[in-house]
């Protein structure tokens, strides 16, 4: 199955955003160890870095499983790549929050 370009991106888009939760993810947990002051505000933008990220891949999911549409689903090459980082990172995502 060959996807346009466009999607493509948007499956890049989503990876990017994830990556950028990670960054402040790493700068919220070094603030929070130095006790710095402005660890609520890196909590909260990471928080909607994450809601973002999950924004996405909702909308990636309705796309692919939509019920009406009359094309089988594939899996295969970039999406599945991506889907599978998406759930490791999620994992790792849960691991961290469950650590908070």
């Amino acid at each position: 199955m060959q996807h346009s370009t466009l999607y493509n991106l948007y499956l890049y888009l989503i990876l990017v955003m994830k990556i950028i939760y990670f960054i402040f993810l790493f700068f919220y947990f070094r603030s929070k160890m130095k006790h710095l002051e402005n660890v609520e505000k890196l909590y909260e933008i990471k928080q909607f870095i994450n809601s973002i990220f999950r924004i996405l891949l909702l909308i990636l999911m309705l796309v692919l499983f939509y019920p009406k549409s009359h094309r089988s689903i594939e899996i295969e090459g970039n999406t599945r790549i991506f889907l599978f980082t998406y759930a490791v990172l999620e994992l790792i995502n849960f691991i961290t929050n469950f650590y908070h």
